[in-house]
């Protein structure tokens, strides 16, 4: 297979787990919030999170769609590389480490958790193109998932309001 088949699929595989294990993880952070704190209302485990795209307008598209992926992927790329290749770090542990590292970016209230996975498989995307010895290819694979996560966020929030309003 080419490595244009293996971009391709490297994307699309990506923006899948992060559409996929979105709703699944915001219903088990909203779960663990009503039992640690005794609250009813789920909702109130996002207050304070900025991963949840509540507005469209040229600023978040501009936000979401270029800005975030561009430098998100830059600082993670660098993790990547300080972890692997400087300090030797294993490819999970620095997954890991990077999905923890972006959860504070993205708002300091238990929802912001919802991005973690995808972060860390972002790192894992990152380490692996690294190890091929294509670290800008594997930056631009990041950066194109994360611009697509983000745009169909905000697409899904243009129809909601749309069909709602």
């Amino acid at each position: 297979m080419g490595q244009s088949d293996r971009w391709g699929r490297t994307i699309l595989y990506g923006v899948v787990f992060a559409r996929l294990s979105f709703v699944p993880i915001l219903i088990a952070v909203a779960l663990v919030f009503m039992l640690s704190t005794g609250e009813t209302d789920p909702s109130r485990s996002l207050q304070g999170t900025s991963s949840l795209i509540s507005e469209v307008d040229t600023l978040s598209i501009m936000t979401g769609v270029i800005f975030a992926p561009l430098l998100e992927s830059l600082i993670l790329a660098f993790l990547v590389w300080l972890m692997s290749s400087k300090l030797g770090w294993r490819p999970w542990i620095a997954a890991v480490v990077c999905a923890l590292a972006f959860v504070p970016l993205h708002g300091l209230a238990m929802g912001s958790l919802v991005v973690a996975p995808f972060f860390g498989l972002m790192a894992l995307v990152q380490y692996n193109w690294m190890r091929r010895g294509d670290g800008m290819g594997g930056y631009w694979i990041v950066v194109t998932m994360h611009a697509l996560s983000n745009g169909s966020s905000l697409l899904t929030t243009a129809i909601i309001r749309d069909v709602g309003g």
